[in-house]
């Protein structure tokens, strides 16, 4: 996929992962969906972290004093100083203003891990809807991806192209400086600035995501070689040709712990629900979306998805 480049091979997103409903532990009480528990882990978030509640809009500037001017008359010049007047005594060095650090959020290890994604696709120049997550989409579409996390943690994204090689779409250099540490007060466009669009050739094209509370060292390590065009490293003894990447082999690793996640899509009009949640001017739609969380807490929770946009 290229950002402000027409792409094939784009479609339905879709996930395999499996139940529609976390169970409660305790029998005879009522079932959460993905939603409801990936709500309630945000809101822990939030009521643990106040500080991620507040307005960051810069102050207001206030008019500066305008400067009294001098008559057209008053054509004096300012007086010098005197030849004999004794010198003033030197000022110390003024220190620089004290930067305020930005707050650091404690993560809620204790509480499910939740990933909510949608597909945006473009209705005007500024404006785009939310879809259904399995949609079938055409030439001349153009949409984003959106991500939002539960908690504090490190999203990867990763693509196959139709020529079978696979890109990294997050973390990426436009989207703050690179990091890849998210938090549930943001909302994360993938990608950050343009859209994917759609040519007239038909296809599909797979996309892998994984938000994890703690860092995957071999997905880092990928990311690495994707990024250098490295090729695994080769053997000493004669083997059959490797790959160009690993990529597969890792990520079916990874989608193996999917049966331990829950998945919910959501397709209804509860957007007014997280209207606080929502950017200023964006107002409530219905919403379109699909959830995935944990089923319990811990510092190494991790939540994967694997979506699969086709095109027509």
């Amino acid at each position: 996929m290229r950002n402000h480049h027409r792409v094939s091979l784009f479609g339905v997103l879709a996930a395999f992962l499996g139940a529609a409903l976390v169970g409660s532990a305790a029998e005879g009480e009522p079932m959460l969906g993905a939603r409801d528990v990936f709500r309630a882990a945000r809101d822990r978030f939030y009521n643990e972290n106040p500080e991620a509640k507040a307005d960051d809009k810069a102050p207001e500037k206030t008019p500066e004093t305008p400067q009294r001017k001098k008559p057209e008359t008053d054509r004096r010049p300012d007086p010098k100083p005197q030849a004999d007047s004794k010198p003033r005594p030197e000022s110390k060095p003024r220190t620089e203003p004290r930067q305020e650090q930005a707050p650091v959020y404690r993560p809620v290890v204790d509480a499910p891990l939740g990933l909510r994604y949608a597909l945006l696709r473009q209705t005007s120049k500024y404006e785009a809807d939310e879809v259904d997550v399995d949609t079938v989409f055409h030439s001349g579409d153009r949409i984003k991806i959106q991500l939002e996390s539960s908690d504090m943690a490190y999203l990867y994204i990763l693509a196959k192209g139709s020529s079978g090689r696979w890109r990294v779409l997050f973390p990426s250099a436009e989207i703050a400086g690179g990091a890849h540490q998210v938090r549930p007060d943001e909302q994360y466009m993938v990608p950050p600035r343009g859209w994917f669009a759609f040519d007239d050739q038909a296809g599909e094209e797979k996309v892998f995501v994984m938000l994890s509370r703690s860092k995957v060292n071999d997905l880092e390590t990928l990311i690495g070689q994707l990024r250098d065009g490295a090729a695994p490293a080769k053997a000493v003894q004669p083997q059959p040709a490797a790959p160009k990447s690993d990529a597969p082999m890792v990520l079916a690793m990874h989608m193996a712990g999917a049966r331990d996640l829950v998945f919910e899509k959501v397709d209804d009009s509860d957007a007014g629900a997280d209207s606080d949640r929502r950017p200023a001017g964006h107002e409530a739609r219905a919403e379109k979306a699909a959830y995935v969380v944990t089923k319990s807490g811990g510092p190494d929770s991790r939540v994967v998805a694997e979506l699969t946009l086709k095109h027509r």
